[in-house]
């Protein structure tokens, strides 16, 4: 209720951890439909084996209500593995090489957890790996962005509270 859905963007960043408050900001989300969610950190709302009703409804049928869902997390094995298994798209940067992370993303990469760790280190610095989902989709290797670009970017990025 304390949502300003009006505002163009919306940062919200809990006090304290809570999934009641997770659950009440994503059945409010799911509820209005035709918004883009970033969830940074993931790992906060969602564990292994743990993620609130409406923010799993989200991920899993967010789509029917125009709801485009982006997540991201440095550690894919402490989130619920559903945020990728159900992503259209994957982005994969470099990771630690533990071979739990390795073991968690490469099933939906189509690759084993040698051929993904290979594929990361001969990334340059920035780069990364793009996964689309569907058959036949090839694992691509991405370049990192050009500082104009990024530049250029972080002129139209603000924060409203």
């Amino acid at each position: 209720r304390d949502v300003d859905w009006r505002a163009r963007t919306i940062h919200f960043v809990p006090r304290a951890q809570s999934a009641a408050l997770s659950n009440a900001l994503y059945a409010a989300i799911f509820d209005r439909g035709n918004v883009c969610v970033l969830l940074d950190e993931s790992q906060g709302p969602t564990a292994p084996n743990r993620c609130p009703r409406w923010l799993r409804t989200t991920i899993t049928q967010g789509r029917k209500r125009s709801i485009l869902h982006l997540a991201a997390t440095q550690e894919p094995v402490n989130v619920v593995p559903v945020i990728y298994s159900q992503a259209e798209h994957v982005f994969v940067f470099r990771l630690t090489g533990r071979r739990d992370e390795l073991d968690a993303l490469a099933p939906r990469l189509g690759l084993d957890a040698r051929a993904l760790q290979s594929e990361l280190e001969e990334l340059p610095e920035f780069a990364y790996l793009r996964h689309s989902i569907g058959p036949g989709q090839p694992v691509r290797r991405m370049p990192p962005l050009p500082p104009d670009v990024i530049a250029e970017t972080e002129r139209h990025v603000r924060f409203v509270v």
